[in-house]
């Protein structure tokens, strides 16, 4: 389904097909950003906590604690080192 015509009605809303609402999760209180282009518009899901949570969940954390001298251990910060000698 690439492109799908849609009505305004007379109080200025459109009606987002079902089968898009399901495939994108769009359910009441979902929030959409229209964002303004030259000759139109998109609109966007504007993602939710549980949607940064999910993204984030695979991202490597891990605390570098740093002594006096701004040293850390490569030992005990192995993503945050491979990181730092990353080119």
């Amino acid at each position: 389904m690439k492109h799908l015509i849609v009505t305004v009605s007379k109080n200025g809303q459109i009606i987002i097909p079902a089968a898009i609402r399901k495939t994108q999760r769009i359910t009441t209180g979902t929030q959409l950003l229209l964002q303004p282009l030259k000759n139109g518009f998109v609109i966007k899901k504007v993602p939710t906590t549980a949607d940064w949570n999910k993204l984030l969940v695979d991202i490597p954390h891990e605390t570098v604690e740093f002594d006096e001298s701004g040293h850390y251990d490569p030992k005990q910060a192995p993503n945050f080192d491979e990181w730092m000698h990353e080119e």
